[in-house]
This record gives C-alpha cells, sequence and structure tokens, in this order.
C-alpha cells in the first residue's frame, strides 16, 4: 500500500511538472514568434522616423533654398477642377487642393519638399514591405511617393489634415510625437492588406509642419502567422489593437463554427458582427482583452483545447496559439503508465 501511495504521488508529481513543462513550452514558443512580429514592426516605426527627420531637415537646410531642382511656380499645372497638379513623369505626386493659394511661402516650402523624392526610392527599394511613402502639411499640400497621379485620384477639394493617419499623428492628438499606428485595411491599389504608420514633423523651433507617413504592407506576417507550427494540429492567429481576427486558418473556422462564406473571404473578421460564430470566440476575446500575456484552457468544438496568447507591443496586436490539449500533454500518459508498472520479477540461475 506504501508503495502504491508513492506510486500516485509521484505520478500526480510528474504529470504536475510535465503539465507546467508543457505550457511553458508553448508560451516560449507564442513569446518568440511575438519578438519576430516586434521586431518587424518596430523596423518600420524606424523607417517611419527617418522618413519625417529626413522632411524636417530638408525645410530647414538653407542650401536647399537657392535650389533649382524644382520650382512650384513653373512645375505645378492648375487642372479644370481648381486643384493643382505635377507631371506624371516626376518621381512623387504634388498635389494641391482647389481652396490652397500659392502664396510665396507656400512655393518656398513646396520647392524644399519636392527634394524629399531624392531620399524616399531607396528607403522604398531598402524594405519591399513599405509600399508608399508621403507627407501631409499644414497648408493642405500633399507629396506622395510613388507618383500615382494622385491629383486625379483624390476630388479637387481633398484636405489631407482630415486624414485619420494626419489627426492621429498630429501633436494635437499626440502629446508624445510618437510614431502612431491605424488599423489594418485592404489597400485600394490592390496591395492586400496595409497598416499606415505616421510620425509628425516639428521643425527645430517646435513648430510642426505636418506629419509624413508611410502604407506598409502586413502580406509577409500574415503569411509567418498562417505557416506557424503549433505542434501537429495546432495553429494560430492574429488579433489587432480593435480586436479583429487576422489570418484565420481552416480549422479556426471549425473550432468557431464560422461558417458565413463572406467572413470567410475577408482578410479581416470582426468577432461581435460575427452572427454564426460559437459563444466560446468572444469568451476567448474576453478572455485576453486585458491581458498582455498568459494561457488557458477552453471546450473548443467538442474538445479541450489551450490557448496562448502574446502581444505585439508596437502595434497593440496579440499572436494567438491554440492547440488540442490531449496533443499538449501527450507525454504524460506514458510517463505515468511507466511508473505505475510492476517491475519484472528478477530471474534465477542455479548456483554452481
Amino acid at each position: 500500500m506504501r508503495i502504491q501511495e508513492a506510486s500516485t504521488q509521484l505520478i500526480a508529481s510528474v504529470e504536475e511538472n510535465a503539465r507546467a513543462r508543457a505550457e511553458e513550452d508553448l508560451q516560449s514558443a507564442n513569446r518568440e514568434q511575438a519578438a519576430f512580429l516586434e521586431s518587424f514592426f518596430e523596423n518600420m516605426s524606424r523607417n517611419t522616423l527617418v522618413a519625417a527627420t529626413s522632411v524636417q531637415n530638408i525645410l530647414e537646410d538653407d542650401q536647399l533654398e537657392n535650389s533649382s531642382y524644382w520650382d512650384a511656380e513653373t512645375r505645378l499645372i492648375r487642372l479644370a477642377s481648381g486643384s493643382w497638379d505635377n507631371a506624371n513623369t516626376e518621381t512623387a505626386s504634388v498635389f494641391i487642393p482647389s481652396d490652397v493659394i500659392l502664396t510665396s511661402s507656400l512655393v518656398r516650402k513646396l520647392n524644399l519638399l519636392k527634394h524629399s523624392e531624392l531620399v524616399f526610392p531607396s528607403m522604398l527599394k531598402g524594405s519591399p514591405d513599405i509600399v508608399a511613402i508621403y507627407f501631409g502639411g499644414q497648408n493642405k499640400e500633399t507629396f506622395y511617393y510613388p507618383n500615382i497621379d494622385l491629383a486625379n485620384i483624390v476630388p479637387p477639394d481633398f484636405d489631407v489634415t482630415g486624414r485619420q493617419w494626419y489627426v492621429a499623428a498630429n501633436p494635437d492628438n499626440n502629446l508624445q510625437n510618437s510614431v502612431v499606428w491605424s488599423a489594418p485595411y485592404q489597400d485600394a491599389a490592390l496591395n492586400g492588406l496595409v497598416i499606415t504608420t505616421s510620425a509628425p514633423v516639428i521643425d527645430s523651433s517646435g513648430n510642426f509642419q505636418g506629419v509624413t507617413a508611410m502604407d506598409v504592407q502586413i502580406t509577409r506576417i500574415i503569411d509567418f502567422v498562417a505557416n506557424s507550427q503549433v505542434g501537429e494540429n495546432g495553429y494560430a492567429f492574429l488579433i489587432d489593437s480593435n480586436n479583429r481576427m487576422i489570418s484565420l486558418p481552416e480549422q479556426g473556422f471549425i473550432d468557431f463554427a464560422i461558417t458565413d462564406e463572406n467572413a470567410k473571404l475577408s482578410a479581416i473578421m470582426d468577432p461581435a458582427v460575427l452572427t454564426s460564430a460559437s459563444p466560446e470566440l468572444l469568451e476567448i476575446m474576453d478572455a485576453i482583452k486585458s491581458k498582455d500575456n498568459g494561457i488557458f484552457s477552453i471546450i473548443l468544438n467538442g474538445s479541450e483545447r489551450h490557448v496562448a496568447f502574446y502581444k505585439v507591443q508596437q502595434v497593440q496586436y496579440k499572436l494567438i496559439y491554440i492547440i488540442p490539449s490531449e496533443e499538449l500533454f501527450s507525454g504524460r500518459a506514458a510517463i505515468a503508465d511507466q511508473i505505475s508498472r510492476k517491475p519484472e520479477p528478477r530471474s534465477t540461475s542455479a548456483c554452481c
């Protein structure tokens, strides 16, 4: 009986340790992959600051004051709609809305800003995830690289200062003058899922000059998450800062009972409006909304699953792992069986 009690206690202890180790390994893998995502967004944040600093330096460069590189008075064309446009053959698009007067101070600023197209191309070439770099100024002027004939895309009264990426980065709403991120969205130019990052441009006198922004394609991030190996039958997906799901694999649709065909075709899904989704999906979202990381179990599609999550601080996303608990703890049963197995009787031999 004492041997049996000791064996039972040992099995319980080993199972508890094996369980803790399995959960720790899952969280560790989750944390490491979240760190990769963090490094991607940190790099884009640095690029945004470099672009903003470049614009600031250009606006304050006295040597560029008398440059003959480009002259707004002769190179801008007033369209029939009243807005101002530049030639499509130039490196970057320039747009001025119809209600803006080209004063001498604005012309000076435009002439300086045009030098930014000498910097931005190398940034795009060095980072293929960047789709576009642009600047919006307080006078509603917009510079956009690459040249997409912006004046024939936006309405003649287009006000860049009202765009969300501009408003969010404006020091009035961004007291730390830090880099800000938009929610992911489908790019109208067919670049897939895109996120915009922006930062204010403030001169050495403390004057706000405008906002520099970048559109960043996150297809590579989505592919990385979709191809994450979580055991044999587990999977991973992202949720953005608005708790919308990104890159949910087929098993996720089955687990959460999502049958809406339109939802399956969408790159982003909001659980709050998925009428066919199981209540367990909202239960998971509720369990992780106020924490940066953690692990817990839940019954999904009739079986126990373990859920691990870790926050990507730069963009406030969360990387979520889901794996069958049976698979996660598959080694426990074998260990318990080995401990509880009765020892084989020793063989005896005749003494000579």
